[in-house]
């Protein structure tokens, strides 16, 4: 009965790191083609199990004094925290902005199956078990 338990407890540990080793990149593009760039570099390296764009979102923000406003796509890039540089260093190689947005929000839960699925298909399968 206490060796049930304790596996139990076990299990969700390693679930909850498993789980905890994982985040979301959002990033926004410019058109069509930089997104199309940064998806196929992000996909082609396997920093990314899965990258959602979302198309014709509105940006109002800050810059050089003036408040401006742009149609921009936004980029949901399903990762793990080990691959974050790497997704971060190679959305900056290929973007157009001097300054891209690059924001990193920690996966705390999710489906498990999900979760498995974007440790086998990316660079951490491989390189970093």
């Amino acid at each position: 009965m206490l060796k049930n338990i304790i596996k139990k407890i076990l299990k969700k540990i390693q679930t909850k790191k498993k789980n905890n080793n994982l985040c979301i990149v959002l990033c926004t593009s410019p058109n069509k083609e930089c997104t199309k760039k940064i998806i196929k570099s992000i996909l082609n390296n396997k920093l990314s199990a899965c990258i959602t764009t979302i198309p014709h979102v509105v940006s109002t923000y800050y810059w050089k004094n003036t408040i401006k406003k742009s149609i921009e796509e936004q980029l949901i890039i399903k990762t793990t925290t080990t691959l974050t540089t790497l997704v971060i260093s190679n959305i900056k190689k290929n973007h157009t902005y001097s300054i891209p947005e690059i924001l990193t929000i920690p996966i705390i839960k999710g489906n498990t199956q999900y979760i498995s699925w974007i440790h086998a298909n990316t660079l951490h399968n491989t390189k970093n078990s």
